[in-house]
């Protein structure tokens, strides 16, 4: 059974939009309006031209997005048109899913092909997190089946690098991705490595129950104080206003090995955050508590998680989640 573009849609969550070409078809976790915006030479980086479409590039890549259906194939067989390498980004892995459990990791650069035993059985693949592969063609052999498990979306996720997924092996093991399984949800992830808080990077692009937003190292490199709860402020209430039905929660920055090594570093603007989450979010969550105070959960030993600390971050971010979604 070769599933048409439709199926292949109807089975693919963490997705915005789809585009088709002649390489096979597009999926997107950003909208054209926001990928324009993202492209734009925002004020704070005009000066580095490292960033130019920088962040643009960012938003083609696929993280979050997963491929998740039942079927009783004996061989499951996914190609692509192409496969994009974002931002130098390094051959990175999908990793498939079996029955919820993780069976082989696949490197960008290698056909995916498994062997199954023609049992009913639910896959979930994982797409990479930096990298943006253009599906030409999706096959379940022998199949009889096909029951897409596509998810009503319940969390919408905002932030950058980490919330992205940055420096974890595999995709499935960031933290988004951990909460949404943790919770059987249906999830977005619409993170921007290295980006910061602005109100005009936010359109509606689905109905959540909560938004997670997750920023702030990013924005105490670059901004003073005052734009700082100026910036975080007007963010926070565009979302109120596109969003008015969903919950906001929002996180604190995480431990960083600079916490410790430069005593005072980020506690003026972990403050400031903190008191503007205080007025316009429904719940804070302190980042100093979702992962131990050890670089060796931290990839680059700095501040980005690894696996291990993802581990942490979701489990402990899915016990804050827990009580508000029930």
């Amino acid at each position: 059974m070769k599933l048409t573009f439709e199926q292949i849609i109807s089975a693919t969550n963490g997705i915005v939009r789809t585009e088709q070409n002649d390489l096979g078809l597009e999926l997107h976790r950003f909208t054209r309006e926001q990928e324009a915006f993202f492209y734009k030479t925002h004020p704070l980086y005009c000066h580095q031209s490292f960033f130019n479409g920088y962040f643009g590039r960012n938003c083609r890549t696929c993280a979050g997005i997963t491929l998740d259906f039942i079927s009783d194939a004996k061989e499951f067989r996914v190609e692509f048109g192409k496969v994009e390498y974002t931002n130098d980004a390094s051959v990175q892995l999908f990793d498939l899913f079996v029955e919820d459990k993780l069976v082989k990791s696949y490197s960008t650069d290698e056909e995916i092909v498994y062997k199954l035993s023609g049992e009913r059985q639910r896959l979930t693949l994982h797409f990479p997190n930096y990298v943006f592969p253009i599906v030409s063609e999706v096959d379940l052999k022998d199949a009889t089946i096909f029951l897409p498990q596509k998810k009503q979306v319940d969390i919408l996720f905002l932030g950058d690098s980490i919330t992205q997924g940055g420096n974890a092996v595999h995709p499935s093991n960031t933290y988004v991705m951990r909460v949404a399984r943790n919770l059987d949800i249906g999830i977005i992830n619409q993170a921007s490595s290295g980006f910061i808080y602005d109100e005009g990077s936010i359109e509606k692009v689905c109905e959540p129950k909560i938004i997670v937003t997750a920023y702030g190292i990013n924005d105490y490199g670059r901004k003073s104080m005052e734009q700082i709860e100026n910036q975080t402020t007007a963010f926070l209430k565009r979302l109120r206003t596109v969003y008015e039905d969903a919950k906001i929660l929002s996180i604190l920055p995480l431990w960083t090995i600079w916490d410790d090594e430069v005593k005072d570093f980020g506690v003026g603007a972990r403050n400031c955050l903190k008191s503007v989450y205080e007025q316009y979010s429904d719940y804070t969550v302190d980042g100093h508590s979702m992962i131990p105070h050890d670089k060796k959960y931290l990839e680059d030993e700095i501040v980005h998680p690894n696996d291990d600390g993802f581990e942490f971050y979701g489990n402990r971010l899915t016990q804050e989640l827990r009580t508000i979604l029930i």
